[in-house]
């Protein structure tokens, strides 16, 4: 219980909720000790925390109670604050992969988008010639380049240009698994508050817990003031439906992306 876990990955996560858990489970952080002065309190439990257990066991008593009371108490905010940090980890490394991902395939698709946008301007520099008129264009375009041809340059400039040339959340997709295997957990054991500016965020960490916890809540019903409009071309579909694995996986990067706006403290049960 001394020792955070440091794997970034979704067991890591796993063990440093079950380290919070196992503190938590404990219930000092409800007793009042508005008296014991808080230096006096860390420093106890920073004694505690790279003392042998032998030392420990051989304090009298109520030493011994007093010092392993104060690292409970100090070290469920310390476990706490692991957990968040390791989340903030966490999602940082899937964002980066994704960006990886999305730039290793944008890499393989320059050279066809690079020999349709030639073709596309040279049917500009066609346009923007003079020595031609308007009636003239199209059959000069299509006796340098067939119809056929530039309806397929169209068609792979439209498929392959991006707008964000920094936005890869497609290729987060595939990491929804491991969120999917502590997001549940995080949910139980954090609870989350923050300012107005912070609303959004937390809207959409209360409507995964209701996820969760019901089969009756519906994903259309999931709040959209939390989507930015990268998000919002990924997370809605055509026909106004939600992608589920998309809005989980941003609703779970949440406070690892809002920290700074929502700040988390016990759930008082």
């Amino acid at each position: 219980m001394r020792r955070a876990p440091t794997r970034i990955s979704a067991a890591g996560m796993l063990d440093a909720l079950q380290r919070l858990s196992e503190f938590s489970a404990l219930r000092v952080g409800y007793l009042d000790l508005t008296y014991v002065p808080p230096g006096r309190l860390r420093a106890l439990a920073r004694y505690a925390a790279v003392s042998k257990a032998q030392a420990i066991e051989r304090m009298p008593g109520e030493r011994q109670i007093a010092t392993l009371l104060a690292f409970a108490r100090v070290y469920e905010s310390v476990a706490r604050d692991d957990a968040v940090d390791l989340l903030q980890q966490l999602v940082g490394t899937k964002l980066l992969r994704a960006e990886h991902t999305g730039e290793r395939e944008r890499l393989r698709t320059l050279d066809d988008l690079d020999a349709s946008a030639l073709r596309l301007r040279e049917t500009c520099l066609i346009v923007l010639d003079r020595s031609y008129t308007d009636s003239e264009l199209r059959a000069a375009i299509f006796r340098r380049i067939s119809r056929e041809q530039l309806e397929k340059d169209v068609a792979t400039i439209g498929a392959l240009s991006r707008e964000d040339h920094g936005n890869y959340y497609e290729h987060l997709g595939n990491h929804y698994g491991q969120v999917r295997r502590f997001l549940p957990r995080l949910l139980r054991e954090i609870h989350f508050e923050g300012n107005r500016a912070g609303q959004s965020v937390l809207e959409a960490l209360e409507f995964l817990k209701r996820l969760e916890d019901s089969s009756q809540v519906a994903i259309q019903d999931a709040p959209r003031e939390v989507l930015s409009r990268g998000w919002r071309q990924l997370v809605e579909q055509p026909d106004g439906s939600l992608d589920r694995k998309v809005l989980y996986l941003l609703c779970s990067g949440a406070p690892a992306r809002w920290l700074a706006q929502a700040r988390y403290i016990p759930d008082a049960q």
